[in-house]
This record gives C-alpha cells, structure tokens and sequence, in this order.
C-alpha cells in the first residue's frame, strides 16, 4: 500500500500500549555501623563490612556453617519396636550417636491400632500380621526425630530389611541382627522410607508447639548468640524475636512465682535499669561512669549480688 504523509502531533507515541514505569529513587540505605552509631550502641558491637575479613570471621565464629550449606542434611523419624524400648533402648541410643546422628525430638508412646498398622504396612500380608499390630498397640514403643547427612537413607540402610532372615543373608550388621529378639521375626526398628514421609511422620508424632524463652539481662551479647545457637541445634525454630525494656508490670507476669520473696525488689531493679538484650538503658552514660569495667562486668555482678535464685 502507499505511504500517505500525515502529521503526527508531539510526544504521541506510535504504540499506545507502550508504557513507562517511573524511575524511582531508591534512599541509600544506611550501613549497619551507621545504624548502631545512630542508636548509641558501637561501643558494644563490632561491625566488619570488608567480604574477605566476613569470611575469616564466620570461619572462626561459626566453623560449620559453611560446610552445613554444602551438605545433604537430613531429618528422619526412627522407631524402636516394644521389646526394643523395654530392654535395650539404652544401646540403641548410643549407636545412634555414635553414627553421627543428632537427635532432635524423642519420646516413648503407645502406638494406636492405626499408627501400628502404617508402621508395620509392609507386613500387612503376613500371617502374623494381626498378632504383631497387638504386640505394638500393647506396650511401649520410643519415636525419635533423628538429624544427621543423609539421614533418611542412612537410618534406613543402618537398621536393614524388613525381616530378620533378610538381615543376616544381606545385612548382618545392621541393628536388626545386632538386636534381633522378641517373638516375631520381623525388623524391631522402623525408618521414614523418604523425606516427604519423614516430614509427614514427625509431624504426626511430633506435633508443632510454641513455647516462649526469655534471655535474662546479664547475658552478654556472646553469651546471647550462643544461646540462640543452641536453640536452633536442638531443632527450635525462632518464629519471632525481639529486644525490649521490662516494665515491672511485665515482670510481674513473667516472675509471679517469686513476687511475694524478700529480693524481689532487687529484681526489679535490675530489670527497670537494663535492656532485655544485656545492654544498659544509657550506654554512653554507663561507661563514662565506669570506664575500667566493660559494662556487662558490671551488670553481671549486680545481678547476681541482687538475685540470691539464680539466673
């Protein structure tokens, strides 16, 4: 077709569909050594912004979080069988440590005919099968959460097949042959078969639950990090943390079995005078009255001077 010569008016774009997104001024963020100067807290925290020098440090301060992200950790759900919790569960707990495993969670229960019968599906078609689920709904069984490289695969190939028959053909030194009793020749031990069930079974036998924890006002910044470290290695996880000043109202709350002692007077001191964190209210203040003794020093020996109960 022939091109017809027309005006177009300025600025009128050929493709109305086109659109352009606002150019938006991001504000500099500040550092986070800008942000403790702010809060009057870098005298006690010491910040490193240069890449090389963070890497060396998280080497010496936490020497296995670099190799944890290069892993395959696993979390599994392990099973003893009745005679197995009732007379060597002992033995079986230090060849779980001694294999590397991290126990997460255990307990001892008495499993339902439901539960028994999802552990013991894959004898479902055994002769036995009715008299085996009344053995495990009739005493005691003990659940573990088991963490370790490969944990689910690992216990699996650790405890052996299904039949203590199998076990010393193709296993003999898997726990079913080092621990095989009882009046069924089946496996006395139980693993998740896969991740995905894993997940399902600790959550079955191990409900979710909240608790809360507060860190007390001596501790020291390093004591704090290692007690969180703890909490998270022990399967904890931290669903909402934050610092805050005590009021005596809360302590109240908090330390209601203690309210009616002599020294309680004396915790509330302490506690109206410190951040929860372990820093003083007035930081600069603290040190310019104290400069020979690093403030935590001096809350430490305040607070135990103050609370004949502990910490």
């Amino acid at each position: 077709l022939p091109q017809t010569d027309t005006e177009e008016e300025p600025g009128v774009l050929e493709e109305p569909h086109v659109r352009f997104a606002p150019v938006m001024i991001k504000k500099k963020r500040d550092s986070l050594q800008e942000y403790m100067d702010r809060q009057h807290m870098s005298d006690y925290c010491d910040v490193e912004d240069d890449a090389v020098k963070v890497s060396k440090l998280i080497d010496i301060l936490f020497p296995d979080f670099k190799t944890m992200k290069s892993t395959n950790v696993q979390t599994t759900l392990a099973l003893l069988h009745p005679d197995i919790c009732e007379e060597e569960k002992d033995d079986v707990l230090n060849v779980i440590h001694n294999e590397g495993f991290t126990i997460l969670m255990q307990r001892q229960i008495v499993l339902s005919e439901e539960e028994a019968r999802t552990v013991c599906k894959i004898h479902e078609n055994e002769e036995y099968f009715d008299n085996l689920i009344g053995h495990m709904t009739s005493n005691h069984s003990y659940v573990l959460a088991l963490r370790r490289e490969n944990g689910v695969e690992y216990w699996k190939t650790l405890i052996g097949p299904k039949t203590i028959e199998e076990a010393y053909a193709s296993h003999p030194q898997s726990l079913c042959v080092q621990f095989a009793s009882g009046n069924f020749p089946t496996n006395q031990f139980y693993g998740s078969s896969s991740k995905a069930a894993a997940e399902k079974e600790i959550a079955h036998f191990f409900p979710p639950q909240s608790t809360l924890a507060l860190i007390k006002p001596h501790v020291t910044h390093k004591e704090r990090m290692e007690i969180l470290k703890t909490i998270k290695e022990a399967g904890f996880e931290l669903t909402l943390m934050k610092e805050m000043h005590l009021t005596p109202e809360h302590a109240n709350k908090i330390y209601f079995k203690i309210t009616g002692k002599d020294f309680y007077k004396n915790v509330l001191e302490v506690l109206s005078l410190m951040e929860a964190n372990g820093w003083p209210s007035r930081p600069r203040r603290s040190k310019t009255a104290l400069p020979r003794i690093p403030p935590s020093q001096i809350w430490t020996r305040h607070f135990e001077k103050c609370c004949p109960w502990g910490v």
